[in-house]
């Protein structure tokens, strides 16, 4: 059975503060997925944590966005303590 957890997260990108919904879910087995929706679009970017090393395992975000991300997620998950 999986765990879901509804955030939000806020990272700075092209200048702007932007907060964005997040999804964290933690499966009994494997690593946990965060789901990060865009506020204005249908784009949804999956990230997982695998071995210390955040991975973009879903979505094509601009690079500077990609970067964005993964600092926010990493600053707020720096533990995988949820």
């Amino acid at each position: 059975m999986e765990q879901v957890i509804h955030s939000r997260i806020g990272f700075t990108w092209r200048g702007r503060q932007i907060i964005a919904r997040l999804e964290i879910k933690k499966a009994i087995i494997g690593p946990i997925t965060y789901t990060v929706f865009a506020n204005k679009s249908s784009a949804i970017y999956l990230f997982r944590k695998i071995e210390g090393t955040w991975q973009l395992v879903y979505g094509s975000p601009p690079d500077d966005l990609k970067i964005a991300l993964i600092e926010s997620l990493s600053s707020k998950f720096e533990l995988d303590n949820v």
